[in-house]
């Protein structure tokens, strides 16, 4: 994945602390052009009749110029302590996650990477409104870094489904891998491929086909023989890297397996894919992908297959 250019929104109120670095860390090493985007909501006349007479979009110009000086600040300042970087900023109103996906859209960014919990929210803000908007609609692979997390990444994960039914999970898959190989080659970060199986009909070969315990076996034996084969394949491109890969595959359901793993083995970031599974193109990503994220402690970067279309820009 060629990553050249980070979109990094922040809230008009929000500060670029220390919680930030992880972000201009690895921005500063790929030396990459980052911009800041901050994004004010519409303010309607109903809204502020009863506190003041002063027009609506008097009060929204006041606003937008403290905002767009407090940008000029943050650019000049992260320019001086990330030498490698070539900072901007950009200034915009309407709804955040609207003006967001489409600003990246345009502008061509490969990622964009937000502080979901701002500090002083931590879990319960994680990925709140404006996270998970972007998470479901946004083209752009989204990074969501987790500010309770050390800015150092040591281990990251590629979660991959090597059972992909159409061409687009196969691609998805190769940019999950690609994605996540470029973070741990820049962080000198253990890289794992992970991928969560079960036998398929095993219920059913238990119940209704009344097979013993060992042909069942047998068949989970084969099943996951082949998926690590496949497994292989995808990371064949890694190996031949000096990335230290490992290759994973676990029995379960992924939303129970892999946060367990994750915890367990103290990933840093996750690399995964989303899929929308209500025919309504953008609206919502795969509910399996909805509780992983939920159980996750780790950064999450979301990516999606290249036929996406999301609405906010139809």
């Amino acid at each position: 994945m060629n990553i050249k250019k980070i979109l990094v929104p922040i809230s008009p109120e929000q500060t670029m602390g220390d919680h930030f670095h992880q972000i201009f860390q690895f921005a500063n090493k790929k030396q990459v052009s980052v911009t800041i985007v901050s994004v004010i909501e519409q303010i309607t006349p109903n809204c502020i009749a009863q506190y003041t007479q002063q027009a609506s979009w008097e009060i929204l110009d006041q606003i937008k110029k403290e905002q767009q000086k407090k940008l000029e600040n943050e650019v000049n300042m992260l320019s001086a302590q990330y030498k490698n970087c070539v900072f901007n900023y950009e200034l915009a109103s309407g709804i955040p996650f609207v003006e967001i996906i489409k600003l990246a859209s345009k502008e061509e960014f490969d990622l964009i990477a937000i502080d979901a919990s701002r500090g002083y929210k931590s879990r319960a803000a994680q990925f709140g409104s404006t996270t998970r908007h972007l998470m479901r609609k946004s083209p752009t692979p989204l990074w969501t870094v987790v500010t309770d997390h050390q800015a150092k990444i040591n281990r990251v994960l590629a979660a991959v489904d090597v059972v992909a039914p159409t061409d687009d999970g196969l691609e998805l898959n190769k940019k999950i891998i690609s994605c996540a190989a470029a973070f741990a080659s820049v962080n000198d970060a253990e890289l794992y491929v992970f991928h969560a199986w079960r036998l398929f009909g095993e219920g059913y070969f238990r119940s209704w086909g009344r097979l013993s315990e060992l042909e069942i076996a047998e068949f989970a034996l084969k099943e996951r023989d082949a998926r690590n084969e496949k497994l292989t394949e995808l990371s064949r491109p890694i190996e031949e890297t000096k990335i230290k890969l490992q290759q994973v595959l676990s029995e379960g359901e992924p939303e129970e397996v892999l946060p367990t793993f994750i915890h367990q083995n103290g990933v840093d970031l996750l690399v995964m894919g989303t899929v929308c599974r209500t025919g309504i193109a953008g609206f919502l990503i795969g509910n399996k992908a909805e509780n992983l994220l939920d159980a996750v402690r780790c950064s999450v970067i979301t990516l999606k297959p290249d036929h996406f279309e999301s609405p906010v820009l139809e």
